[in-house]
């Protein structure tokens, strides 16, 4: 029987899942995040509140985290972390859990799992954008080497929550996660929360960034066209990585099919990830009529 979690039983699991991280790092593209946002859940860092199901306790094997309530003009995300697949049916057909009634996102899910989504999006009767992503890992306890980057002209901190609508402006996904002001109030939650990077001019203009999340991953990466092949993007990265390994987080990120790009900067940079996308996302929504 699915059973919700209390906050004590969520610290129980998420301390497993940290455990199961730091033995077996890359064995699951699922568990990392659903283990970040455990935490920062329950360290009272989320801009919403959440719920976290099981397919049954205490020998659960699989679980769900998503929002207790809509956020205005934003679409919730659900993550979804299993280790068998009947347990990931058991929380897919449990008609109290998901309203699929409005549209959500699902991120950061194996490959091997899309048939099970698949078949749970036609039981009903939603359709499902589907992109797919690798997933890279970086598991060195030091800060990367990287080939010297002219400092003179340009710095390297944390990132301005004043920038977050630069940020939103050049977000591939940002009209399919929620409207602007909304996606626009996430991000700013982010840079005031969690850790991130940016290299600016003497101005203080932002050249190149990259910030974190609450599902812990590092994203929204980008350098200004006319600030490429530079090396700001690794400098930025190498930053980010840096305070990530001082905070003692599980570095990882998700990398778009095609972005050659962000595959060759994280493979300089050190991280390993499979030579074909390992996960997939999608954006689900209702049939028209």
């Amino acid at each position: 029987m699915v059973h919700v979690l209390t906050r004590p039983q969520l610290e129980q699991v998420s301390s497993a899942l940290r455990s199961e991280m730091a033995a077996s790092p890359t064995s699951s593209v699922t568990r990392p995040e659903m283990y970040h946002i455990m935490r920062h859940s329950l360290e009272g860092k989320l801009d919403v509140r959440y719920m976290f199901a099981v397919d049954k306790w205490p020998d659960y094997t699989a679980i769900l985290g998503q929002p207790k309530e809509d956020t205005p003009g934003r679409k919730s995300v659900l993550n979804f972390h299993w280790n068998e697949e009947e347990g990931l049916r058991t929380l897919l057909n449990d008609g109290s859990l998901i309203d699929w009634a409005k549209p959500f996102i699902i991120k950061g899910i194996p490959v091997g799992g899309i048939p099970i989504f698949q078949k749970a999006f036609e039981d009903r009767g939603v359709v499902a954008e589907m992109g797919k992503t690798y997933m890279p890992f970086y598991l060195h306890k030091t800060v990367p080497d990287i080939k010297s980057v002219a400092m003179d002209d340009v710095t390297v901190g944390p990132m301005s929550p004043e920038h977050c609508q630069l940020i939103q402006q050049t977000w591939d996904y940002s009209d399919m996660v929620g409207e602007p002001d909304a996606v626009r109030n996430s991000i700013r939650h982010q840079l005031t929360t969690f850790l991130s990077s940016c290299v600016t001019d003497k101005q203080g203009n932002p050249l190149s960034w990259v910030i974190t999340d609450e599902f812990g991953e590092s994203q929204f990466g980008f350098t200004l066209p006319e600030h490429r092949r530079k090396g700001y993007y690794t400098l930025a990265k190498r930053f980010l990585i840096q305070r990530c390994l001082e905070e003692g987080h599980f570095i990882f990120a998700h990398v778009v099919e095609g972005n050659e790009a962000s595959l060759n900067a994280h493979k300089k940079l050190g991280y390993v990830f499979e030579e074909t996308p390992n996960c997939a996302f999608f954006f689900v929504t209702m049939k028209e009529g």
